[in-house]
């Protein structure tokens, strides 16, 4: 393992970042989830800020901050130069899901969800509230997702459902709220003016509903104990390089499929065993686009046009594998994946070999995100570190 040390980059400005859970987050094909910048390793320490208690959610960045959810109930804007806080939000619930940022010409906004089961929309500046929207009864709530004008969501409606839901991200306005399905905490994807929805649970398990009125189009379904997404998929949207646009999922676990827009299947890929597949990644805008799929104790490469497994990285499971799992993030030519439950690690695209890592000091269900130049995550033990070259 490669040794940490400090270094202090004169300027970091976060202007991009990869979501953990969906493909596009600001229907715009340049938010990629991988960054094709060039990176060098090893990556070094350049800070690490401890908050009071563990940082569960992914960390995400917009408006010169980055943001970091915590189990003290507390939304943290921190300073992407030295790790500072800048400003807290009290949700009144644990915040393990990642915000979502808009810093666009003609909207700014910042939203979070907490376990209370609300959704709030904070002023980016100093994280004052502009309102909030309720109706959650429990703790598996998603991150949110923002299209023209509307925050997408899912909360649990019932003890045994959840509920998707869209809201005006001016007003906090609901302008539609459904179906209702068995319990998921995966947040929505949006692609091609489609929303997308994983279920955690057997039976019907992917839904695709019209993001204007909330209207399912099709759903993916298997049955058994492995069944269930716990994630939404990625879209592969890459259409010039010859192939058509498709959304990727898994319905069961082991089970990898590329569907049209239409649902109809254009591949299915069977990896070994049925530990369930927790997250994807996907290059864009390259000669071969790889997809990298996540499971409890491996990543598998394959080739997103057609299926064919490139390369598997396997490692020991982490303890604390569940449907927050974390998720791959993909920068330059490495997979940045969390190995062993407290292990930052780079993998190589080109042939699955680690080419770097970094221990972390406790467990972590955040997932590795990229901006700035700057790799971020969280851990149980309250630890944002930021990774960055010198």
């Amino acid at each position: 393992m490669e040794k940490t040390s400090v270094s202090e980059p004169k300027e970091l400005i976060i202007t991009r970042y990869n979501p953990p859970d969906w493909f596009t987050d600001r229907q715009r094909l340049s938010h990629w989830a991988s960054l094709n910048d060039k990176v060098t390793l090893p990556l070094f320490l350049r800070w690490k800020s401890t908050l009071p208690a563990s940082v569960r959610s992914s960390i995400t960045g917009g408006h010169g901050h980055i943001y970091a959810g915590s189990d003290d109930n507390k939304l943290y804007a921190l300073s992407p130069h030295d790790g500072s806080v800048l400003w807290t939000f009290n949700t009144g619930g644990r915040v393990s899901s990642a915000a979502t940022a808009i810093d666009e010409k003609t909207f700014k906004g910042l939203f979070i969800t907490s376990e209370n089961g609300k959704l709030y929309s904070l002023e980016p500046s100093n994280g004052r509230e502009i309102w909030h929207v309720g109706g959650g009864v429990g703790p598996f709530i998603s991150s949110t997702n923002y299209a023209s004008g509307l925050v997408f969501y899912v909360f649990m409606s019932s003890v045994v459902a959840s509920t998707a839901r869209a809201v005006d991200s001016t007003t906090g306005a609901i302008k539609w709220q459904g179906p209702t399905f068995n319990v998921s905490s995966a947040t929505p994807m949006h692609a091609f003016g489609s929303l997308f929805v994983g279920v955690g649970q057997v039976g019907q398990n992917f839904f695709s509903l019209n993001d204007i009125t909330g209207n399912e189009a099709w759903h993916a379904s298997d049955s058994g104990a492995d069944a269930g997404c716990y994630t939404s998929g990625v879209a592969n949207m890459d259409v010039g390089s010859g192939s058509q646009a498709t959304v990727i999922i898994s319905t069961k676990g082991g089970v990898v499929k590329a569907l049209s827009m239409s649902g109809s299947q254009v591949w299915v890929t069977t990896l070994q065993g049925k530990d369930p597949i927790t997250g994807f990644a996907l290059t864009q805008n390259r000669r071969r686009n790889i997809l990298v799929v996540s499971r409890e104790s491996d990543l598998y490469a394959l080739d997103a046009k057609n299926g064919a497994i490139l390369w598997q990285y396997p490692y020991r499971s982490s303890s604390m594998a569940n449907r927050k799992s974390p998720r791959p993030a993909i920068w330059g030519n490495y997979a940045f994946h969390i190995r062993e439950g407290d292990k930052l690690v780079a993998v190589s695209l080109q042939n699955g070999l680690e080419k770097w890592s970094a221990e972390l000091d406790g467990a972590t269900l955040s997932s590795p995100t990229v901006g700035g130049k700057t790799v971020y995550i969280g851990t149980s033990s309250g630890s944002v570190y930021a990774f960055s070259n010198k």
